[in-house]
């Protein structure tokens, strides 16, 4: 959540590219047992206003979110797992968020619960980025999110990116 937090609301990258499994077997970089290391390819549009502004120290915080849609969002279990719940691949909002675990260490002794979380956020990140959303922030606290977003100006984007 850290680097999410770095390079999505810190530096103004954005992500339309999930890479699921991107360094094969190679157990030294995997979660746990079984699981896959997959990674989120971020795009840093860096001659866009938004992304200067960032750079001047100007982030625009994503306000009040307690309301917002959630295509991901966790759950208590009966016996004190916090789990994701089934991805909502049905939302149709200009900003929605996907939840995110805050911090992997603690749960290196269950990594089915990260196998759980990768698998809820594989599917809803796959499904809404073939629909044109992309992550456009990382809101970081005591539950931290992907903001995903409609880009508002999708072809300046790929013009500083260079696409």
């Amino acid at each position: 959540s850290r680097n999410a937090n770095l390079n999505l609301h810190t530096l103004g990258a954005i992500c339309r590219t999930y890479l699921p499994d991107f360094y094969g077997e190679t157990p030294s970089l995997r979660l746990g047992p079984g699981i896959p290391a997959d990674r989120l390819l971020v795009e840093w549009p860096v001659r866009t206003a938004r992304v200067e502004q960032k750079a001047r120290g100007k982030k625009e915080e994503p306000g009040e979110i307690g309301s917002w849609p959630k295509a991901v969002e966790g759950r208590l279990t009966k016996n004190g797992r916090y789990l994701p719940g089934r991805p909502v691949l049905n939302l149709k909002s200009p900003v929605f968020l996907a939840e995110t675990i805050r911090d992997l260490q603690p749960l290196q002794a269950t990594p089915e619960v990260i196998g759980d979380w990768q698998a809820a956020l594989r599917q809803a990140f796959d499904h809404y980025f073939k629909q044109g959303y992309a992550i456009s922030d990382f809101v970081f606290g005591e539950k931290c999110y992907y903001v995903l977003s409609r880009p508002k100006n999708l072809k300046a984007v790929r013009l500083a990116a260079g696409k």
